[in-house]
Formats: structure tokens, C-alpha cells, sequence
């Protein structure tokens, strides 16, 4: 065997060894990302309603990390609340921005992993200003009818949607809902705590016309979920929480106040995920 035939065979050899390692390796750092449209502090898209406007807390989260970490390739991918559940049941997507395992199926945990809490945040009631409706305990919403986003997993609640204890009326955009409550149509609607005030003036209502319960439905984690292909991924990313120093809840919260919205944006709304 001449000189020219061995190193061919050696470089096979070594293609066949390592190359399809190396292409491993390089899928796995090729992220396809998805969210909704608006999740504000967390990530809005702007008036183009493009994935390559997205800004917000969770977006500056995910531009300093891949500073650190510059060998993901994280793409951003802003679809319906109902399709990201769709993209992720079928594999065609390798994560999921901002999520928690009580809003995914079963089917769907057992193929995923999580990473650690970026953040902790409530879904509350939100009612006409005039409204008799309290709070304490899930009695107190038998029987009554309550506005969600379309796609939306509401965790604990889920349950009694199903089986006609509180009865569940989907609609698409934030401002729907609140239309429903001005016009009586339903007895609450469910908003996350930090996303309302923003979506108030984004849909130009008055704040006064509405009344937001302070005691949460429930508190759930803000993760991010990949899919366990991915495990390096979500390891470094959970690395890289424990170094970040992350925004008070109070910080956030008077930044979406005073911080102005995409009011002329018709994309749907994100309450959670």
C-alpha cells in the first residue's frame, strides 16, 4: 500500500470517528427557541410583530449568556401560544422560553428537561373596579366564568376548567378579555401580575376601570425548557444563573410601568406559558 492510499485511509477513518461527533456537537449548540409574542418585563416583540424584535429582561438574560457561552446558536422563533405547544409535541422546535412543567402535558415533561428558576411570578384575578368578586380559595370562583388566553396552561386551575367547576371562556388577545369584563361577559379574567400594568396601555384602557386581586391564584417558577438532547445547554445555562444578577420583581414592575408599550401592536398576548 503506497504512501497516498494510507493517508487516505487514516483521513476515512478519522472522518468517520470524529465527524459525526463534531456534527453532534454542532446540533447541539443550534438552538430553535420559542415564544410567544408578548410576555412583558420578560419579552415583547415590536410593532413589526418579528422575531428579530424581540427585547426585554429574558431577552438581555439570553444576549449576556451567549457572551459567555458563544458556541450556541439560539434562534428566536414568536408564534401563537397554541402552536408553540403544537411545535413542541411533534420535536420541531429545540426549546421553549419561559415556561413551568404545571403547564406542559405529561407526554411532554418525559421527553424534557428544565433548567433553574430565572424567575418566580404570579397569575392573578382581574375584575371590573365595581366588582363584589374575592378571592381566598377556589370556592370562591365556582360557577363563575373567567377569560384566558387561547393556549395558555393555567396549572392548578386547569382541572376545574375541565370538569365545568369555574367556567373557561379562550380568547386570543389581552385586550378581548378586558373588553369581556367591561361588557359583562365574564367575572374575571386572568393576567400575570408583572404583564398587566403593560398591557393596559398597550390596549389603551384606563387603569381605574379595572381592579387586579392581590392575593396570586398561584406562584409558579419561570423556566426554560429543552428538550434532553440539550442537556449541556440547560447546564450551562443554570450555570450561568447562579452568576447573573438579575432584576428585583419591584425593579421590574416599575420599569413596565413607566416604560412605554407597543400600543399599535395587534399580535396576540402571552399571560404565561
Amino acid at each position: 500500500m503506497n504512501f497516498i492510499n494510507k493517508i487516505l485511509i487514516i483521513s476515512i477513518a478519522s472522518y468517520m470517528l470524529i465527524g459525526p461527533i463534531s456534527m453532534a456537537h454542532a446540533e447541539g449548540n443550534n438552538i430553535l427557541m420559542l415564544f410567544g409574542y408578548r410576555y412583558p418585563p420578560f419579552y415583547s416583540v415590536g410593532k413589526t410583530n418579528n422575531s428579530g424584535s424581540l427585547h426585554g429582561e429574558f431577552i438581555t438574560f439570553l444576549t449576556e449568556f451567549k457572551k459567555t457561552y458563544p458556541q450556541y446558536n439560539i434562534r428566536y422563533k414568536c408564534i401563537p401560544r397554541g402552536r408553540v405547544k403544537i411545535l413542541l409535541s411533534s420535536g420541531r422546535a429545540d426549546a421553549s422560553a419561559l415556561t413551568s412543567p404545571a403547564f406542559e402535558s405529561d407526554k411532554l415533561n418525559k421527553k424534557v428537561i428544565y433548567s433553574s428558576a430565572l424567575w418566580e411570578v404570579s397569575d392573578n384575578l382581574v375584575v371590573v373596579k365595581d366588582s363584589k368578586l374575592k378571592f381566598n380559595d377556589i370556592s370562591d370562583l365556582k360557577g363563575k366564568s373567567i377569560a384566558v388566553i387561547h393556549g395558555n396552561g393555567y396549572g392548578p386551575l386547569d382541572k376545574y376548567f375541565e370538569n365545568g367547576t369555574i367556567q373557561k371562556v379562550s380568547v386570543y388577545k389581552t385586550k378581548q378579555q378586558l373588553d369581556m369584563l367591561i361588557k359583562g361577559r365574564v367575572d374575571a379574567a386572568i393576567c400575570n401580575y408583572l404583564a398587566f400594568p403593560c398591557h393596559l396601555k398597550r390596549c389603551s384602557f384606563k387603569e381605574k376601570r379595572f381592579r387586579l386581586i392581590e392575593k396570586p391564584l398561584y406562584t409558579f417558577p419561570l423556566k426554560i425548557l429543552a428538550f434532553k438532547k440539550h442537556v449541556q445547554f440547560i447546564n450551562d445555562i443554570n450555570k450561568f444563573i447562579t452568576s447573573y444578577n438579575f432584576p428585583s420583581v419591584k425593579d421590574m414592575l416599575a420599569k413596565v410601568v413607566t416604560e412605554k408599550c407597543d400600543q399599535n401592536s395587534t399580535a396576540h398576548s402571552a399571560t404565561n406559558n
